[in-house]
This record gives structure tokens, C-alpha cells and sequence, in this order.
């Protein structure tokens, strides 16, 4: 069974190992769940496990629809590259990869999963920090192959995770409209006015189910007073009083009578019901509706669709008591409408459902205390990983005035089996199973060791009146049936206890209320000897949880308020509480971690005394400020007072915490204007470069950024300039240049980081992913315009190449764009150009080259001709040239995309292009090869006793002047292809590869330090 809200197990996903470490420099225990400081929040994420995926479980997923999560990585990327849609209605994030897919796949649309006008279509501070922003919902034009489609994109260093978007079901009825009951019910129901009876609860028969956890939690053996509301369908609530109705055995209910002796419910307590909409105008929910009523996820809409499975939850936890209509709720107060607040996220719809994620997020920045989720997945073992991050997010950051985090409560479902449903298989959702009015297991209900209690479900398969009984929409009630009604009666006990505590000035932890829930049931096993343990710990028995929280909450409240405020000059905490109505003493303890213990009534403590358990004593006095000083920076502390009177009995306890803060670096990398690139544009030797921003206190303490590329093996550091006033930036460059000369073509992981010394949580990073491709330049693109070979002036196509090595250039491709071509002579250019952008010189002109109305939307490549063209290093233009040339200057943009320019050749010829946009898409590429790999001129390793290898003519040559050596041909993608015995001597050993570039390496050792070679079509096969 679950204990613990954060309980964790496993999380694994396919992450690259390099993307890992961008996205989790905080994380302090991986395979067990994952628990980061980001930006100053805490984010514990509880266990993600595997998913095993079937053609044959197509049906559990939205065939079009994929959700990926992108890397922290590229973060900076996405926000200043919104996405784009192209002529073709493909969706582009303009990254290559990312795009390429996108177009295999017919991704027409694209949104942010957690962006909402119920979040203010906004991201808080907050929000990013659980990486919400990073979230995208991916939709196809056409049926597509989820699982191929996930598989593709998974292997992308852009994106961390990738699922279907799983279907989800109620666990209520089939047709919940069909258990309405007839009209006449009210005639077969004895009507009860309110009052207190004294007598002793009718389940004297049933064993406690206790656990030593909590000291006190049996009956005293004074029973609290039964509370009879005057709701005239009140005696058809076997639930909440078994007297035998309906063949049932007498106690098997949740002693509600007894426990509302104690509590009714508070306004002040909030419950999210995460399901359909609540019918808003029903008589016996209006008075206990919150203030601002909620949100309707499926439409985006504040307008709320009632729905009866959501109106038959919304009851259970708090109709209206005591309002001489209808039934009684669990919370539902005592006849003033002031039981507990029900908010309404709609997740479904009669159209349909959704927006399950952004609900829990909602309830809980909204200040909802209990997430209650009588929903599931329609197949074990299948989970959505927002979702499951939505729900890690509610419990750590819900709980609103009344809690400290929240708790999520779901149905454990209703297929009769022990296998993983979600959302309550998940370790950091409290699970219910069903019972009907005898204490057994529902016929319907899951079970399992993951349950963590039973609540009555009823069964209306032979009875209707077995089943429970609740409202339904349009002012009506029904007998229902399902762990989706056993669910909320957990939830309206989970807001009893908070209200209870609240108003006796507690406030309890959210794994606290899971332990009061757990510790404080009633034992069915002996009713259920074939599911021995398998339905949680027990019965709910509400009166005994709040019966437990009074013994264990104590005579002596808590502060009135506790708050800790964070210097923003120094590494102080200001604290101030308010003490009790009794005035007495606080006693402050402090920790680094939020695990305290209790102090012992009657134990006097002093300042740096310690508790077992944890906490170390503050202070111990009538005063309502304390200082706390001498802090590390960017650390979370964490504080919890207790009140005391003169005899040394202590209260509960109540927690805050804060962060301090410090110089809360930001760091941006400023080499990210690649994306590919060929090995001959990149520079032998460049210098990294980085923006540092200060977003705290002033920076006055030696602070560096690290600068490494991974796998080249290069590391540097600079210093940031001091002092760093708040909000100012700095660039930083690399002590040294990265010598990159030399590099094989792949993917090498630039990263930037920004370090203070003494606080590892400072640490930012940004990490841009640079790949070499062998040849082929493809990331320019530009615009074509109509009236091409018009007495206009010409078009030039402005796209720097920087050609870093020397090269042969062996063709021209132009993709043409997607509008009809007329048939046009033109030329391709290459201008050398100087750092001011004016024309050096000529270094190609191509021959007169036609285009053809039949090239329209394709790709075309034109040979450079028949003699070889050299280019040296230097800075290049490409251009797409008419026949009515022109002296142009070139134009730049220094954009990361090249474009289309004009020439104002009336009034200055030499004016610099003006910029064309909106037209239809055209790129021009350079085909290049190396040099020295292509002629057969071969390459020496640089020693007299070095081999020397080439290829030539469909065979690759080794000159080995050593004895006998072994020869291993790897492809780009470092996989050995072929392996070689060569002599002393010149050996030929006959190709038959596919074109491309490989590496020869001698030896055992892989491919690091081989000699690259190309294989051309011409002379590969």
C-alpha cells in the first residue's frame, strides 16, 4: 500500500545521456523519482515507468494525436522562435530535425500542452519550472503510426519524452443518465428532522484497524453524539448509516452520524472534482459551490456543461446538508451552506473529454486542497507523463489556506482485476476500492497491493437501492454504483479532516491526511478472505480519522500564522507568527529538509537543541519576530513553530519555508548560429562566447562560465566582470578557442556554464547541439518572387558561407517553390566577399541553366560543369541570377535563415537589396566536397612509419610501411562496415558501399583518430 504522497519507484526514458545532463543539474535521485531545485522551486517528481506498447492497444490512444515534451536545452529556441506554418500547412518549430519529422508526418497543427485562458494563457515562474512550457500536443492531417511516430521523434536530442495522448474513461455505470430513480422515491423514505441521538455506533462488531503511527486513535469508549441532518432521502444513505437497509449488514458504513459530532466541513476547504461539470443550479449543490465556480477544460470555456457522473460526485463529497431537500454530502455543512467549496474542472464533456492536465494544475494555483479524480485510463499500464507530472505538481504546490501541498484521490477503477490502471496504480495518487452495504468487495472493483483504502461503491446490479445514493443533474437524485462513488466519499472525509484542523488552528501536511485516512479504518478482510490486504488498509471510518485528529492534535493550537521573508540584500530569513488566542509561547525549529520531529509535552527545549526526527530549535519565547542569519545562499530552509503552555504540552505545529537568495546567474551560449553545417564552413579555431545575466543581488565574489564541446573533448573557463549589479549583463568569452579543425562530421554538444563559487544550486546552464554534416550545405532558405527575368532588376539570393578548408564545388541544388514556373534562363553565382559585404570577386559562375514549368515544387540539382571549381577559404555569397545582371553589393541580414534582396538600381545602383518577403519558398544549396579525400592523392598520417590511405576508382589503398596491420572501415554513424588485413606494402581492397563518408582506422579502437575518406557514387559501387 501507498503512505507516502512522493512514495517513488523507477523513472526511466529514452534521454539521451548528454541531454540528461542539461535538463537535470539538480537531481538528486534519478532512478527513484527525481527531486530538482529549479529556479528556486522544488519539483518531486514520484516514479515514471516503462510503458509497453502494442499495435493491438491502438484503441487506447488518440490515433492523431502524439505529445512530446522538448529538452530544457532548446528552451531558449522556443520562445524566440514561435512556430510557424508553412505553404503546405506543416507545422514548423524551425529546428531541422524536429521539422523534417513534422513533414514526414503530416503535423498540421501544434500547442503548447499546458497553455490555457484558465491559466491566464500564461507560464509563471512556477510553471517553467516543472518544465510546462516545454509541453507540445503534435496533431497529423492524416491516420498515423503512433508508435512509429513516437520512435522517430524520440530519437531526436531535441525532445525528452514522447507518448500518445491515452484515452481516458469514468469509473461510474455505463449510462450513468439510467440510474435516475423514479419520481415516486420520496415516498418510500421516512422523513428525519435533525437532531443529536446518544447512542453507542451499531458496528460494535467490527475490529479497529489501527497503526501504531498515531498514538490514541481507538474510541475512548465515550462516543461522540450521531448527527441525523433533515434531509428526507437521508435514510436510503446506507453509506453514511447502516442499519440493515436493503439486506446490508448493520456498521458497514462510514460512522458519518458519529463523525459529524465533530465536523461538518469549512467554507475555507476547497475540493477540485476533476471529472464532468457539476450541475451548477442544482437545489442541493448551488449553496456549497466556490466562489468563482471553475472551468470547463474539454471546450476551453468557462461556461460548465453539466454532466451527471460529475453533479453524482460533487454530492457525495458535499451536498448541501440539512437543507430539508434531497440527500446529505460528506462535507456538506450543517444546513447553512457552509460545508466545503466544490470547484468544478471539466474533463468531460457530452462531446467528448479533455484537459486533464491543466485541471490539476488549475485546482491547485486556485488554492484547492483534494483533487478528486473518478476517472482512469481504458487500459492498465498505460499513463500519460504530464499528467502524472500535473498531479507530482498539485501535491506539492496545492493545499491552498488549509494544507500544506495536496492530495490527489481516484478511483481504483471497475474491471474486476488487479492490474495497473492509472491514475490510481501511481504511487503520488491515493487509490480507492469499492465495497458494497455487507463490507465485500464490490464485484466490480479493482484490487490490489497498490489500494490504499475501501469506501462503499454499492451495487446496483440486482438492488438499484444498493447502490449509492446521490444527485443527478436537473434536480433530480439516483442510486448509483462504481469506485467513482466510493471515491468521493474519501474525498469529502480527506476535507472534513482539513476542516477540522484548520479551524482548530492546525494545519496538517498533505502526507499527514493520507496517514490520518490509512491509520484510522475498519478491518473487512474477514469479510473479503479471498482479497486479504489487497483493499487497502480497510472501511473508510470517518469518524475515526477525526476522532484520531483530535486525540493527536491536541488542547493547545497552533500559532496564528506562521511566515518566513527572505532578505534580498543579505543570507538572512525574517520570521513572525502570531501567537495563539491563549497567548502562549512559540517554540521555532529550522531544518534543511521538511522533516521534523514532535517536540515531547513536557520536555523543556533551548536554542541549538535538536529533535529526534529532525529540526534544530531557533528560539523558544513570547516574541512574534525572529532573524535568522548566517544562511547560505540559493538555499531552502525550512521552519516550524509550535505553541506551548506553562505545563510544556506543545501543538501540532505548523510549516513555511523560503529560499534564500543569492546571484542567481542566467547564462546564454552566443556560438549557437549553426545548426548543420558542412566540416569545411566550420572554423578551425573559434572562440566561445556567452551573455551572463544577474537577476539577484550584486555579483562581487570571482565567478566563472565553463565552456566545453562534448565529445571534442574541449574545456575552457572565463570570468565574469565584476561587480554584476542586479539585473545587469556581461559577456564572457572562453579563455581559450576551441581548436576545431580537424573535426569528423556528427553531433557535439556545445555547453555553457555559469558558476558562483560556494552554491552548486547557482549552476545554469545552456547547451546547443551543433551537428557536421560531409557535404552538403542545407540550412539556407529564401523567398522567390513572380515576374522572375522582368526589366525589374535582379534577384539575389544573401546567405554568408564561411569556407574554412579548401573544397571543390560539384553542384548546385535549387528546391523550387510550390506555384507555377515559367520556363526561365538564368545563372548561379558565387561571389567572395569582403567584412563591409562588397563583391571581391567571381569565384563561379555556372553555365546558362534552364528551368522548366515541370520543376515546380521539386528538387533540382545543376552539375558546377566540367572543370573543377576550388574554393578556397573565405566568405562567400550564393546567388540566384537573371540574365539582366546587374552590379550588385550583396545583402546580409544576420539572420540565421538567408533572403531574397532587390537592388534600387534607379537611384543608387549601389544601395544595399532591399529585404523580399512573403512569397513562396525557394533554397539554393552549395554541394561541396573535401578537397584532398577526392583525387586519390590519399593522406599521409604524418610519420615515416605512418600508413597512407586513399580511395581511387572504386577500391580503397593502403601503403603500409610496418608489418601487418588490421584496417576497420566505420560509417558516419561510427558502425564498422568492413574490416581489413593489410601487409606490408601497398594493399587495394575493392569497395561496394553506398556513397557517403566513412572513416579508416587502424587497429581496435574505433573510429576517434581515423582518416576520413569519401565515397562518391561515382566511384563507390
Amino acid at each position: 500500500m501507498k503512505f507516502l504522497l512522493n512514495q517513488t519507484i523507477n523513472l526511466i526514458f529514452s534521454i539521451s545521456f548528454l541531454i540528461a545532463l542539461c535538463l537535470f543539474p539538480g537531481v538528486s535521485s534519478f532512478a527513484a523519482g527525481t527531486v530538482e531545485m529549479v529556479d528556486g522551486y522544488r519539483v518531486v517528481r514520484g516514479e515514471r515507468p516503462p510503458i509497453e506498447f502494442s499495435a493491438k492497444d491502438t484503441a487506447a490512444w488518440h490515433q492523431n494525436v502524439l505529445v512530446i515534451k522538448f529538452t530544457r536545452c532548446i528552451e531558449h529556441h522556443l520562445k524566440e522562435n514561435p512556430l510557424k506554418v508553412s505553404k503546405e500547412g506543416i507545422v514548423r518549430f524551425q529546428m531541422e530535425a524536429v521539422d523534417s519529422l513534422n513533414a514526414r508526418y503530416g503535423v498540421a497543427s501544434a500547442s503548447r500542452y499546458f497553455l490555457s485562458p484558465a491559466l491566464n494563457n500564461t507560464f509563471t515562474d512556477r510553471h517553467k519550472a516543472w518544465g510546462f512550457h516545454l509541453w507540445y500536443r503534435l496533431e497529423t492531417t492524416a491516420k498515423s503510426d503512433i508508435l512509429q511516430m513516437m520512435d522517430s521523434y524520440a530519437g531526436l536530442p531535441e525532445v525528452e519524452i514522447t507518448t500518445p495522448s491515452f484515452r481516458k474513461v469514468l469509473h461510474g455505470e455505463k449510462d450513468m443518465d439510467d440510474t435516475i430513480l423514479p419520481q415516486d422515491i420520496g415516498s418510500r423514505v421516512a422523513y428525519q428532522h435533525a437532531a443529536f441521538v446518544d447512542e453507542f455506533p451499531v458496528n460494535t462488531d467490527m475490529q479497529p484497524h489501527t497503526s501504531p503511527a498515531f498514538s490514541g486513535t481507538r474510541s475512548s469508549g465515550k462516543e461522540d453524539s450521531l448527527w441525523i441532518p433533515d434531509d428526507p432521502l437521508f435514510g436510503n444513505q446506507w453509506a453514511f448509516k447502516n442499519t440493515g437497509q436493503f439486506n446490508g449488514r448493520p456498521g458497514a458504513d462510514i460512522s458519518w452520524t458519529e463523525a459529524m459530532g465533530i465536523e461538518k466541513g469549512d467554507t475555507t476547504v476547497i475540493v477540485a472534482v476533476v471529472d464532468g461539470g457539476i450541475d451548477l443550479e442544482h437545489e442541493d449543490l448551488a449553496g456549497n459551490l466556490w466562489h468563482q465556480t471553475g472551468y470547463n477544460f474539454v471546450h476551453d470555456s468557462p461556461v460548465i456543461e453539466p454532466h451527471n457522473h460529475g453533479t453524482l460526485v460533487a454530492g457525495i463529497v458535499a451536498a448541501v446538508n440539512n437543507n430539508d431537500k434531497g440527500v446529505a454530502g460528506t462535507a456538506g455543512g450543517s444546513g447553512h451552506n457552509d460545508g466545503v467549496r466544490l470547484m468544478t474542472a471539466q474533463v468531460f464533456a457530452a462531446s467528448g473529454s479533455g484537459g486533464f492536465h491543466l485541471a490539476q494544475v488549475y485546482a491547485a494555483d486556485n488554492g484547492a486542497a483534494i483533487s478528486q479524480n473518478s476517472w482512469g485510463y481504458s487500459e492498465p499500464d498505460h499513463y500519460n507523463p504530464a499528467i502524472l507530472d500535473a498531479f507530482d505538481y498539485f501535491a506539492a504546490n496545492g493545499g491552498g489556506d488549509v494544507m500544506e501541498g495536496g492530495i490527489v484521490i481516484s478511483s481504483a477503477g471497475n474491471s474486476n482485476d488487479n492490474d495497473a490502471y492509472y491514475p490510481g496504480y501511481y504511487s503520488g495518487v491515493f487509490s480507492v476500492a469499492g465495497t458494497c452495504n455487507r463490507d465485500e468487495k464490490a464485484w466490480y472493483s479493482n484490487y490490489g497491493s497498490y489500494i490504499d483504502i475501501s469506501a462503499p461503491g454499492g451495487e446496483t446490479n440486482i438492488v438499484n437501492e444498493r447502490g449509492v445514493l446521490t444527485t443527478h443533474n436537473d434536480h433530480s437524485y439516483g442510486y448509483s454504483q462504481g469506485t467513482s462513488v466510493a471515491c468521493p466519499f474519501v474525498s469529502g472525509t480527506a476535507a472534513l479532516l482539513a476542516s477540522y484542523a484548520y479551524r482548530n488552528n492546525h494545519i496538517l501536511t498533505n502526507t499527514e491526511v493520507w496517514q490520518f485516512l490509512v491509520e484510522n479504518t475498519d478491518d473487512i478482510n474477514p469479510y473479503n478472505p479471498q482479497y486479504y490486504d489487497l483493499l487497502g488498509s480497510g472501511r473508510l471510518n470517518t469518524h475515526k480519522v477525526l476522532q484520531a485528529a483530535r486525540n493527536t492534535l491536541g488542547n493547545v493550537t497552533n500559532p496564528g500564522y506562521f511566515t518566513a521573508a527572505a532578505s534580498t540584500y543579505d543570507y538572512y530569513v525574517d520570521l513572525s507568527w502570531k501567537r495563539n488566542n491563549e497567548l502562549n509561547n512559540v517554540l521555532v525549529l529550522y531544518a534543511t529538509t521538511n522533516e521534523f520531529g514532535t517536540p515531547e509535552n513536557g520536555t523543556v527545549y533551548g536554542p541549538g537543541d535538536f529533535l529526534e526526527g529532525g529540526g534544530e530549535v531557533l528560539y523558544s519565547g513570547s516574541d512574534t519576530l525572529y532573524s535568522h542569519s548566517g544562511l547560505d545562499e540559493h538555499t531552502t530552509y525550512y521552519y516550524r513553530a509550535f505553541s506551548f503552555d506553562g505545563s510544556m504540552e506543545y501543538s501540532h505545529g505548523r510549516t513555511t519555508n523560503v529560499a534564500t537568495y543569492g546571484g542567481n546567474l542566467r547564462v546564454r551560449g552566443l556560438n549557437t548560429d549553426y545548426t548543420h553545417i558542412p566540416v569545411t564552413q566550420l572554423p578551425p579555431a573559434t572562440t566561445l562566447r556567452a551573455e551572463v545575466k544577474n537577476k539577484g543581488l550584486e555579483l562581487i565574489t570571482e565567478s566563472k562560465v565553463h565552456f566545453s564541446v562534448h565529445p571534442a573533448g574541449y574545456n575552457s573557463s572565463g570570468s565574469i566582470p565584476l561587480p554584476l549589479g542586479p539585473g545587469e549583463k556581461a559577456e564572457v568569452s572562453a579563455g581559450d578557442p576551441w581548436q576545431s579543425a580537424g573535426l569528423a562530421p556528427g553531433s557535439y554538444t556545445i555547453t555553457w556554464e555559469a558558476m558562483h563559487p560556494g552554491s552548486d544550486i547557482d549552476a545554469r546552464r545552456d547547451t546547443f547541439m551543433l551537428n557536421l554534416t560531409d557535404s552538403l550545405y542545407s540550412r539556407d532558405s529564401g523567398s522567390i518572387i513572380d515576374g522572375i527575368g522582368s526589366s525589374s532588376g535582379p534577384i539575389i539570393f544573401g546567405m554568408p558561407y564561411e569556407i574554412y578548408r579548401e573544397a571543390r564545388l560539384t553542384g548546385i541544388e535549387i528546391q523550387w517553390p510550390d506555384r507555377y514556373l515559367s520556363n526561365l534562363d538564368f545563372r548561379v553565382a558565387l561571389y567572395e566577399v569582403n567584412d563591409d559585404t562588397e563583391i571581391i570577386r567571381t569565384a563561379f559562375l555556372s553555365g546558362l541553366l534552364t528551368r522548366t514549368p515541370e520543376m515546380q515544387n521539386t528538387t533540382h540539382s545543376f552539375p558546377a560543369g566540367e572543370q573543377t571549381v576550388i574554393i578556397e577559404p573565405g566568405t562567400y555569397m550564393l546567388a540566384f541570377k537573371q540574365l539582366n545582371e546587374h552590379n550588385l553589393m550583396v545583402g546580409f541580414d544576420g539572420e540565421p535563415h538567408g533572403h531574397f534582396y532587390r537592388a534600387n538600381h534607379d537611384s543608387d545602383p549601389a544601395s544595399f537589396p532591399n529585404l523580399i518577403t512573403g512569397y513562396g519558398n525557394l533554397a539554393l544549396r552549395m554541394i561541396l566536397n573535401e578537397h584532398d579525400h577526392d583525387t586519390g592523392a590519399g593522406d599521409a598520417a604524418g610519420t615515416e612509419n605512418a600508413l597512407t590511405i586513399w580511395v581511387h576508382n572504386n577500391t580503397l589503398y593502403v601503403d603500409n610501411p610496418q608489418s601487418t596491420v588490421e584496417i576497420a572501415l566505420y560509417d558516419i554513424r561510427g558502425f564498422k562496415q568492413r574490416s581489413f588485413s593489410a601487409n606490408t606494402g601497398v594493399n587495394s581492397f575493392p569497395l561496394r558501399l553506398p556513397a557517403g563518408m566513412y572513416f579508416i582506422h587502424p587497429g581496435k579502437n574505433g573510429p576517434a583518430e581515423s582518416v576520413k575518406v569519401i565515397v562518391n557514387p561515382a566511384n563507390g559501387m
